[in-house]
């Protein structure tokens, strides 16, 4: 598992969760209000089988306002801004 992917997985899960951003190689930041804002690819595929670390998706999916969402590369992902006070809100 990336070590990106491993760090926010663990922030999604903690107790209680904590509003974060995501920021990336560009600048541009993500909000990360609720864990319902966060998909990750599976683990396994459609039989249940661990997928291996070189056919893992390297991404993860965070949704915003309606339909919006953004596939961010875990590579791209520079900073994680946890408990900012923009998201907040």
């Amino acid at each position: 598992m990336h070590p990106k992917e491993q760090e926010i997985r663990q922030l999604v899960q903690a107790a209680p969760f904590v509003p974060f951003r995501l920021v990336t190689s560009s600048g541009e930041r993500y909000k990360v209000p609720t864990r319902d804002h966060i998909f990750f690819p599976p683990n396994t595929d459609e039989d249940g089988i661990p997928i291996p670390e070189s056919e893992r998706a390297q991404s993860v999916c965070v949704f915003s306002r309606g339909v919006r969402h953004r596939f961010l590369f875990f590579d791209a992902i520079t900073a994680i801004d946890v408990g900012t006070p923009e998201v907040a809100h």
